[in-house]
């Protein structure tokens, strides 16, 4: 009897062992939030990331901007934006609200001189919402070279 009673205590440990393990690896993997008693599931790590944008206007304009999103005790984006006459270094806090993402202005990311462009604090740079695996960009702050790309649509790809 002594036996089997040890072999079941074992047996239970061994299992609250298995699922401790199981769930402090999936809930590394994934952040959770809790809206309105539910808790939701938040891949933000599916962002992660390089996006570009290319933009040229004849004879020889053009723009090139690169998003890179990383985390560091939550997600940010380095912001490139290089081309005529333009050199920027954009550092963006990342939210995440449902399947958008939204870059807000938190610095710079490397010394610029001279810079024309004035963001403040908190400034929405641009959005991008993933729509049936498509990447759709609302512009903010930050806006294109060319006024036809103003609108909503499909500009970055990852």
């Amino acid at each position: 009897m002594r036996k089997r009673i040890i072999s079941l205590c074992a047996f239970a440990v061994i299992c609250l062992f298995v699922f401790l393990c199981y769930t402090k690896i999936n809930s590394e993997k994934n952040s959770f939030d809790v809206y309105e008693g539910k808790v939701e599931l938040v891949e933000l790590e599916s962002w992660v990331g390089e996006y570009k944008f290319e933009e040229f206007l004849s004879p020889n304009l053009s723009m090139v901007y690169s998003i890179s999103i990383y985390e560091e005790d939550g997600l940010f984006a380095n912001i490139k934006v290089d081309g005529f006459q333009t050199l920027m270094r954009l550092k963006a806090r990342v939210r995440e609200e449902e399947d958008i993402i939204i870059f807000e202005f938190c610095g710079y990311y490397a010394e610029q001189e001279n810079n024309s462009f004035a963001y403040n604090e908190g400034d929405v740079l641009l959005e991008l919402k993933n729509v049936d695996e498509v990447l759709i960009t609302e512009w903010g702050k930050l806006h294109p070279m060319i006024d036809e790309n103003n609108e909503a649509g499909e500009y970055f790809y990852k």
